[in-house]
Order: structure tokens, then C-alpha cells, then sequence
């Protein structure tokens, strides 16, 4: 029975069982009176919980008004430990009180950070956290001195904390009724909680790996320059179309050119990981919400707090179809050929991701998930891929959705913060690998 049980086991599956173990507490504890200031539904509850556990940002409640302080510390609490990983703490606590930690636990945080294995898992849940806790510190401190002026002393430091971890962990909360709207030309708070979200997006082990090169001088490795160099670049391309879109778009016109800038540069960090807007989306024109959804679907990059299919995974498919433009047959990047598993895993990842948000939105029209005239058929495919991107960008559909719409939601949220195919190795009763093979055939394609 013992080995049964083992075998069943899985760390992907120990990895999902923490999500849905954290979601079911922040259900109970946000089902309670003290939490918020008019009763909450369960279907609502569970919504709540998983967005800040995944953290994404899609809610039907204004977190300002709706939740007392004690609702509120609960959300942060859960964004924090859905953000960093349930797993990162557990061994973390686990290790500080003498606990032995067993190898499966060790291969669910590994799996959780989809990177190399580590001699030291606990050195590396410690190094996870400190970090976390330096940049959320930092910049903590930085929007207290811009907020100081806006807000009362006490509530400018409970305001800070709150979007500095919100930033950080890529969740999209916030505690203003508008998001960040009231500060979109405020260039010293855009370019604080931008700097947040992309030390918070770009991964633990990127962060990890540049300190290392600055202190013992060693060389950057390239999972590295890939995550950093696909994320500048998306950053510029994404912010330039942005910058144009306003520009062309009448419903802006009275916006100054400031404005548009800071909003195009601002979106094009937030959209891939975390969900905090200073622009109402819904006002945006289908060519920017279509460049939204794309940078939404690439995500952050992996080992990070964000979603989507990952920055690297991105690089490498465009590095494959050039590299096959080329006539090669290797996928090289940085003057390094990759394994063609890697490639492999990066297709898989891509056709599954892609047809998984095509399911749902499928799914969202047959069941018609939101009432007429409050929502049209891109309104349901943004919200789909925001859930999936774990970004929570909306265009102001979410409080509308029916129970069925919410379930559909609460679903690929959780599957976008897991990722798919850790998701899909869960599910799968047993996972072997063949023993014989299959006699070789060519087909035509393209």
C-alpha cells in the first residue's frame, strides 16, 4: 500500500496538492465575517483565493472596500505564498526545526522552478526567500517616500507593503478602487513598481546567477541571456506598438504624449506577469488588446513568480524556426546548440498551452458565460488568456461571469501557475517511459 502511495505520489502532484491544500484555506478564512464588509458566496471565495494564490488579480471584489484589513491580510498572505511557492516555505520551516526533508519534497520544489537540480534544495528556498524579502523590502521603502505625500503615515506604509508585494509576486492586486490609474503620470512610482515587476518576472535563479557573476566574477549561464535578452526585447517591442496604439487611437486624444508613454512602457512589463494597469483596458482598441493577449500568452520567464509559456520557451521556438530558415537542423542560441529535448518541450508546452486557452474559450461561448450586452466574443477570450497568464488583466468582464464562467476561470488559473504540462503530468494516472519502438515513417507536411 506504502508503495502505492508513493508511486502515486508525484511530485507535480505534491506540487498541486499544496495549490489546492493554500486555496482551500483562503476560501475558509475569507468566508469569514471578519473578512469582508458584506457576505461573500463560496463560488466567489474560491475565486478570491485562487487568483491571489496564483497570482493573478482577476476578482469580483474591490480589495479596498470590499475586505476589512484582516481580508486583506489574507489575500497578501496568500499572494506571498502562492507567489514564492508553498513548497520554498515548507522545506524552508521544515529544515529550521530539524524536519528531514524527503527527496520527493525536494523534487517538487526543483519541478516547481522548472530548472537544473540542486545539490542543496534548502539553500535554495533560502536564498528564494531572502531575496524575495530584499526587493519587496527596497521597494517598499521607495513607494513609501513617493505615497508619503499622497496618503497618512500608517497608510502609506501598509499601501507600500501591500503593491510592493503585489508587484513583486506578479499578483495584480491592489488595494485603489482604479488599480494604479490615479498614478499614470507619475514617473516615479511607474518606474518603481515596473523595476518590481521585473525583478519579480525574470526568475529567482536569473537573479541567483548575476549575483554570482558579480561577486565571484563567473560567466552568466544561458538560460540567463535568454531570459533576460527575450524579456528587454519584448519590453521594447511591446511598449513601441503600445506607444503607436495610443497614439492612433481618438479615444486617447486627450491624453498628453507623457502619459502615452509611460502607459505603453508600463503595460509592456505588466502585461506579461502582472495585471496592475494604469489604463482602463476595456477603452483600448482591439489592436492593443491583441498585442496585450499576445505578451499575456508569452508570459515571464521560468522559475519566476509569473505564468504564461515562458520567456526562454518563447526564444526557443523563434530561434527554431530560424535556425530551420538557416537549413540547420540543430536549434542554436548564444553559440550554444540546445538539447533536442528542450526543443521538444517547448513545442509540447506551446500546441498544448494553445489549444488548453482554446478549449476554455470554447467552453466559455457554449456556455454563454456572461449575460447580453455585457461582454463581446474578444472581452472572453482576453479574460481566458489573462487567467491562463496568470497576468489578470481584464476589460471589466470578471464580476459579470456567471458561476459557470467562474469555475472555467478558477481552472486556468490554476493550471497557468502550475503550467501545463506539470498540470498534465498530474493528472496522468502513471507515467512511463516505452520499452520497445515503433518501425520509422515519413509523412508530407507544409
Amino acid at each position: 500500500m506504502r508503495k502505492v502511495y508513493y508511486k502515486l505520489l508525484t511530485p507535480e502532484r505534491m506540487l498541486l496538492l499544496s495549490f489546492a491544500m493554500l486555496i482551500s484555506i483562503g476560501t475558509s478564512l475569507l468566508m469569514l465575517p471578519i473578512s469582508t464588509k458584506k457576505p461573500l458566496s463560496l463560488i466567489d471565495a474560491i475565486l478570491t483565493a485562487t487568483s491571489a494564490t496564483c497570482v493573478t488579480g482577476l476578482t469580483i471584489l474591490d480589495i479596498g472596500n470590499d475586505l476589512t484589513l484582516f481580508g486583506q491580510i489574507v489575500v497578501l498572505t496568500l499572494i506571498e505564498l502562492g507567489g514564492l511557492g508553498i513548497m520554498t516555505f515548507s522545506i524552508f520551516f521544515w529544515k529550521m526545526i530539524g524536519m528531514d526533508i524527503s527527496l520527493r519534497t525536494k523534487l517538487a520544489i526543483e519541478t516547481s522552478f522548472t530548472y537544473r537540480p540542486f545539490k542543496d534544495v534548502f539553500s535554495l528556498a533560502k536564498q528564494v526567500i531572502t531575496i524575495a524579502f530584499i526587493i519587496q523590502s527596497i521597494g517598499a521603502i521607495l513607494l513609501f517616500f513617493s505615497w508619503n505625500e499622497h496618503f497618512s503615515f500608517y497608510e502609506a506604509i501598509y499601501v507600500s507593503i501591500f503593491h510592493s508585494i503585489s508587484a513583486f509576486c506578479n499578483a495584480g492586486f491592489s488595494v485603489f478602487s482604479d488599480n494604479l490609474i490615479r498614478f499614470q503620470g507619475d514617473v516615479k512610482i511607474n518606474l518603481i513598481i515596473m523595476t518590481i515587476i521585473f525583478l519579480g518576472g525574470i526568475g529567482f535563479l536569473v537573479i541567483m546567477d548575476f549575483k554570482e557573476a558579480i561577486i565571484k566574477h563567473t560567466r552568466l549561464s544561458l538560460h540567463s541571456k535568454v531570459a533576460v535578452t527575450t524579456s528587454l526585447f519584448l519590453i521594447l517591442i511591446g511598449s513601441s506598438i503600445l506607444i503607436l496604439t495610443l497614439l492612433s487611437d481618438p479615444t486617447f486624444s486627450i491624453m498628453s504624449l507623457k502619459h502615452k508613454i509611460l502607459v505603453g512602457i508600463f503595460h509592456s512589463v505588466s502585461a506579461r506577469t502582472c495585471g496592475l494597469n494604469t489604463v482602463d483596458i476595456g477603452k483600448l482598441n482591439d489592436a492593443a488588446l491583441f498585442l496585450l493577449m499576445t505578451l499575456m500568452f508569452i508570459g515571464a520567464s521560468p522559475g519566476s513568480c509569473g505564468g504564461g509559456i515562458k520567456t526562454v520557451t518563447f526564444a526557443v521556438l523563434i530561434s527554431l524556426l530560424y535556425n530551420r530558415l538557416k537549413g540547420r537542423e540543430e536549434v542554436i542560441l548564444f553559440k550554444r546548440t540546445l538539447p533536442s529535448e528542450t526543443v521538444s518541450r517547448s513545442i509540447s508546452l506551446v500546441i498544448g498551452s494553445f489549444l488548453f486557452i482554446s478549449l476554455i474559450f470554447f467552453l466559455c461561448l457554449i456556455l454563454g458565460v456572461l449575460p447580453p450586452n455585457k461582454g463581446s466574443f474578444h472581452s472572453i477570450l482576453f479574460e481566458v488568456v489573462s487567467a491562463f497568464g496568470t497576468v489578470g488583466l481584464s476589460t471589466g468582464i470578471t464580476p459579470y461571469l456567471n458561476n459557470s464562467g467562474k469555475i472555467l476561470i478558477i481552472f486556468t488559473m490554476l493550471v497557468g501557475r502550475l503550467g501545463f504540462l506539470t498540470m498534465s503530468y498530474a493528472l496522468v494516472v502513471i507515467r512511463e517511459k516505452p520499452i520497445f519502438k515503433y518501425a520509422e515513417e515519413g509523412v508530407m507536411v507544409g
